[in-house]
C-alpha cells in the first residue's frame, strides 16, 4: 500500500509537535450512502432520504463524504454502518483520524509511536472492510489535540483537497466526553462553516491549487440530541467486522458474538419502541442548495395521495351515477316500448 507524507506548517513547532497527513493512494473504487428517517419509531429508507445529502445538480458526479474523528476505531463505533451504506451507494469516501490514538493502551511497555503504527494499520483494514479506501492521519499526539490556527488549517486544508458533500464528525457540544472528542467536533464545524468556504480564510492554500470549498450538510455523531436515524440493517456484518479490526482495543470476542451481542440490543430497541440497527445523528445544513424539509416533504406527499383519493372517489362517484342514469334510461325505453 503506497503512502504519501504531506509536510506540516511550520505553525506546528509553535504549540510543541510535528504534524503530518498520511494519504493511503490505493487505487480502487470508494463508494458510499445511507438511509435516514426521523424520529425512533418511524424509520424510512431510499432514494427521497438519500436526496437530502448532496444537491441534486451534481449527480453527475461521484458524491463525496468525509469523516473526521478523533481516533482510530471512533468511526467504527459510531457511524461504520453508516459508510458502509454510502460505499455501496457510490460515493467516494474519505477518513480523516486527526490522532492516532498513541495513548490508547494500559500496556506500559508499548511505546507511543509504536501504538500509533498499529493503530493505523488496524484503522486501515477497519476502512476496507467498510469499502473505504482512502485515510488521512493528521498525527496530533492522542489527547492534546487544541482548537486553534493549527488544527483549524489542517482540517480545512483537508476539506478543500476533499471537496465533501458530506461531512460527518462528533457533537462537540453534547456535554462531558473525551476531549479530543469535544476538540475535534467544534473545530470540525467551524472548518465547514465558515473557514473552508471563505477564501480569506488560509488564503496560502491557493498557492497548493485548493479552492474554498462549500460542504453544506454536516451529520454530529454521538450527539444527545439526534433528529436523523440511519439503518445500517444491511451493514451490521460489515461493522462488526470493522470493528474486530481494531484489536488493539476490543474485546476478543468471536464474530458470532459481536453479532450475538447486537442482535440483543435490536431486540431491546425494539421492545422500546427505538428504532433498530441505527446509527443516530444531528443534521445540519448550511446555506447552498437546500436539502427537502422532511415535514414538508412528508406534508406535500399526504396532500397528494388526499387529493389522488378524493379525485378517485369523485370519478367512481360520477361513474355510478352514470351508469345509474343509463340503467333508469333503458328501463324508462323498455315501459315505452310494452306500452307501444
Amino acid at each position: 500500500m503506497e503512502r504519501v507524507l504531506a509536510t506540516a506548517s511550520p505553525a506546528s513547532a509553535v504549540v510543541g509537535y510535528t504534524v503530518g497527513i498520511m494519504v493511503d493512494t490505493t487505487d480502487k473504487q470508494v463508494t458510499n450512502d445511507a438511509r435516514y428517517a426521523p424520529k425512533a419509531g418511524t424509520l424510512e429508507s431510499g432514494a427521497r432520504d438519500r436526496a437530502e445529502l448532496a444537491p441534486e445538480e451534481d449527480d453527475a458526479q461521484p458524491k463525496r463524504a468525509l469523516v473526521v474523528m478523533a481516533h482510530p476505531d471512533d468511526i467504527e463505533f459510531t457511524c461504520g454502518g453508516t459508510a458502509a451504506g454510502l460505499a455501496e451507494e457510490g460515493w467516494a469516501v474519505t477518513f480523516c483520524l486527526v490522532t492516532s490514538g498513541d495513548k490508547g493502551t494500559k500496556d506500559e511497555s508499548l511505546a507511543s509511536h509504536d501504538l500509533a503504527a498499529l493503530r493505523e494499520a488496524e484503522q486501515e483494514a477497519a476502512a476496507r472492510e467498510l469499502g473505504v479506501n482512502h485515510c488521512l492521519f493528521l498525527r496530533v499526539p492522542d489527547g492534546f489535540v487544541e482548537d486553534g490556527p493549527e488544527l483549524r488549517g489542517l482540517l480545512v486544508r483537508t476539506i478543500r483537497e476533499v471537496q465533501p458533500d458530506l461531512v460527518i464528525t462528533w457533537d462537540g457540544y453534547r456535554g462531558f466526553n473525551h476531549r479530543d472528542h469535544r476538540t475535534v467536533g467544534v473545530a470540525t464545524l467551524d472548518a465547514v462553516f465558515p473557514l473552508a468556504r471563505n477564501p480569506h480564510y488560509f488564503p496560502e492554500h491557493a498557492a497548493m491549487g485548493l479552492r474554498p470549498h462549500r460542504a453544506n450538510t454536516v451529520l454530529l455523531a454521538g450527539t444527545r440530541e439526534p433528529d436523523y436515524f440511519v439503518d445500517v440493517s444491511a451493514q451490521i456484518e460489515k461493522k462488526v467486522d470493522a470493528l474486530r479490526r481494531h484489536a488493539s482495543q476490543v474485546q476478543p470476542a468471536s464474530r458470532e458474538e459481536w453479532l450475538k451481542r447486537l442482535r440483543g440490543g435490536r431486540e431491546t430497541a425494539a421492545q422500546q419502541g427505538q428504532v433498530p440497527w441505527a446509527e443516530s445523528f444531528r443534521r445540519l445544513h448550511f446555506g447552498g442548495t437546500s436539502a427537502p424539509n422532511r415535514k414538508a416533504v412528508l406534508k406535500r406527499l399526504a396532500k397528494e395521495a388526499a387529493e389522488a383519493a378524493a379525485a378517485a372517489e369523485t370519478a367512481s362517484a360520477d361513474g355510478e351515477a352514470s351508469q345509474n342514469a343509463t340503467r333508469t334510461d333503458s328501463k324508462d325505453g323498455a315501459k315505452v316500448g310494452t306500452g307501444g
